[in-house]
């Protein structure tokens, strides 16, 4: 199934130009590129895990609206965006029944959300995916962190957002075999190299020297 369905098309250039028309700048991190990059995921893992064309196709367009309204704030997102892929969907004659799967799925993105089944499993592992990734400090690490300072008061240091990062890394743990063979190793790499900048005071420019690129996968 190399094909991309039409739906998914349209979808794409639908949520793509929500990003366009509102500018969103300062979102540097919940973007398109970063949409483009978990529908990707997303559907490398569901062909990987054998999904029907059907659930495969209901995974990509929930990876295609999952943060469409982030410009909202992230507060209450993911119910956000799910009514969005609702509306949009609708108005394209989408199957009820599967746009409600969609919007289930999207939820469960939602921080701290159980994964029930492998749909589920399958969204949360794509969307932090990056975590499992040589290029983590260059791209996930920063965006994230410059993304929040420009909402949050006062601002997270960098010596918060690695013990941030690494705490939360270290609970986190990717469901499908997939995801673990692929990025599992290159996560636990990063946590030991975060471990290692805190105890150093040093910030992320240090891990340009660290030998990251060593790992096997990126997940793109």
């Amino acid at each position: 199934m190399n094909k991309q369905s039409e739906i998914i098309t349209k979808s794409g250039i639908y949520v793509k130009s929500v990003f366009d028309k509102l500018e969103c700048s300062e979102l540097c991190y919940h973007n398109w590129d970063h949409t483009m990059h978990v529908q990707s995921t997303a559907r490398k893992i569901g062909l990987a895990e054998n999904l029907s064309i059907e659930a495969l196709e209901n995974i990509e367009l929930a990876a295609i609206f999952h943060d469409v309204s982030y410009y909202k704030g992230s507060e209450g997102h993911e119910v956000n965006s799910g009514t969005m892929a609702q509306n949009f969907l609708s108005d394209e004659g989408f199957a009820e029944n599967r746009i409600a799967e969609i919007e289930r799925i999207i939820l469960a993105t939602k921080m701290g959300s159980s994964a029930d089944d492998l749909l589920e499993q399958i969204i949360q592992d794509s969307d932090t995916f990056h975590l499992g990734t040589v290029g983590y400090f260059d791209s996930a690490y920063q965006c994230l962190l410059k993304e929040i300072n420009i909402f949050q008061v006062p601002k997270i240091t960098e010596n918060q957002w690695q013990s941030m990062c690494v705490d939360f890394m270290k609970k986190h743990e990717y469901h499908t075999n997939t995801a673990k063979e692929q990025f599992e190793e290159q996560k636990q790499s990063n946590i030991r190299t975060l471990v290692e900048m805190m105890e150093k005071g040093d910030n992320c420019s240090v891990t340009k020297s660290k030998g990251l690129n060593s790992g096997k996968k990126t997940g793109k």
